[in-house]
């Protein structure tokens, strides 16, 4: 099973959530920086043809097909061959579901996989035998009527759910059940969106086609809960998770605890400059941001870990030393010559965070020394990141920080190397870099 490069959570908008604006240019974005899944907020349209919005809010409208037609067909695979998941939030009338049916299939043609997933089968295909392939991510019809996907889980999504037009307050509004067109069979069936209720009826009811969504919230008090459980369930089904209702100004929540028990898809705004994204840009590109990344060995197959019973039989100590810098940029906060330091984080397991700190180099940006070792003691490296800060020290505000970079463990190196640094956006600082020498051994 692998994970997903994180879709882009509401992606068609440019901005704010509520207010932003709705482009086709937002989603050949996403598909540009490697994303593999994408969400499709889709609507009855005044015409007939169906629309993209954020629905109930004052966010613009893009048509199904424009979407379909000038950004996912010529873009999805000029990045990777690997396969596209379009996520269907589905508003739609029976008539239009079924429009939206006839322009998946004419639009898409071949690339779309129509094949479905045999009963008796236990595991997914591989993204290798999906090659060049878009699949249909929602929920299939099972009886009359039935309630839309992402919003059963998560109580806070309702809570911005609904703005009126015309004074834009916000309500809540319950979902109402709707029904669903038999020609959703056609296009729905790798990932079928299936209500989660808890591990127990999972376990019973799943096959390996079905592939929950979780608001954060949830998935939160699941992994608080019972993490060995959500290990367990991850290694057979696709679970999303997604963020709270209440981020509507497109900020993100922090993806690792979720990677650390397996987790496939954690959306993220993509939209947003930070941390999340940050992070996210690091975890895949370790497999040359082809959108998936093979999951270690203690998230699947027969070596699974106990996120609850973390022993030291995966712990690494691994030294950093913090030679030197190189050409460091100016703080732009400051406008003065830097005071520059180094930070290194490490983050993914919540008992694997920790924080450690070189001393502070005086007016010296082009050249600085430290020659400090840093120590990191990680429990279950496997799903850790490395995460280094370059920082300026100031005594009026927050230390300003002039550069990032970030490494999965799985990816570092020993010896001598250098750590080359981009800003949060993920522009490069070239030749910004830090002379460092990396030792790992066991505990």
């Amino acid at each position: 099973m692998h994970l997903v490069k994180s879709w882009p959570f509401f992606r068609y908008l440019t901005g704010h959530q509520l207010t932003g604006e709705s482009s086709v240019e937002g989603y050949v974005s996403a598909l540009k920086r490697g994303c593999r899944l994408l969400e499709l907020d889709v609507w009855d349209g005044d015409d007939g043809e169906p629309i993209i919005y954020h629905g109930h809010t004052l966010t613009t409208k893009i048509t199904f097909a424009d979407v379909l037609k000038d950004g996912i067909k010529p873009y999805a695979f000029e990045v990777s061959p690997y396969p596209v998941i379009l996520t269907i939030e589905n508003h739609l009338s029976i008539e239009q579901q079924r429009v939206m049916v006839k322009l998946l299939q004419d639009i898409l043609g071949d690339m779309l996989a129509t094949e479905p997933v045999p009963d008796d089968v236990t595991s997914l295909p591989s993204p290798e035998s999906l090659k060049n392939k878009i699949l249909v991510r929602g929920k299939k019809p099972q009886g009359m009527e039935i309630e839309d996907d992402d919003e059963d889980d998560e109580e806070d999504q309702d809570k911005i759910d609904y703005i009126d037009s015309d004074d834009g307050a916000s309500h809540s509004k319950k979902k109402p059940h709707k029904p669903l067109a038999p020609e959703l069979t056609q296009v729905i069936n790798v990932c079928e969106g299936k209500k989660f209720l808890s591990f127990k009826d999972a376990f019973k009811n799943y096959k390996c086609v079905h592939t929950p969504s979780l608001g954060e919230t949830k998935a939160k008090g699941l992994f608080e809960s019972s993490p060995d459980d959500f290990l367990k369930f991850t290694e057979t089904n696709m679970t999303k998770v997604y963020p709270l209702g209440t981020r509507t100004g497109s900020s993100n929540l922090k993806p690792y605890p979720f990677w650390s028990v397996g987790c496939q898809i954690v959306a993220l705004n993509m939209q947003t400059e930070d941390k999340a994204n940050f992070y996210n840009d690091a975890l895949f590109r370790n497999n040359g941001n082809c959108g998936y990344v093979l999951k270690p060995d203690i998230l699947c197959g027969k070596q699974l870990y106990s996120p609850s019973d973390l022993s030291e039989r995966y712990t690494k100590i691994v030294r950093i030393t913090i030679l030197s810098g190189q050409h460091l940029p100016n703080s732009l906060k400051k406008g003065d010559i830097v005071d520059p330091y180094v930070q290194v984080k490490v983050r993914g397991h919540p008992l694997d965070k920790q924080k450690q700190c070189t001393k502070v180099v005086k007016n010296n940006g082009f050249n600085p020394v430290w020659n400090e070792t840093l120590e990191l003691n990680i429990k279950v490296p496997q799903v850790s990141l490395i995460y280094f800060s370059l920082r300026d020290e100031s005594t009026y505000a927050r230390d300003p920080v002039l550069g990032l970079c970030c490494v999965p463990f799985n990816s570092l190196a020993q010896g001598y190397r250098y750590v080359h640094f981009n800003d949060l956006g993920g522009k490069s600082l070239a030749p910004a870099a830090l002379f460092v020498k990396i030792d790992i051994s066991d505990k």
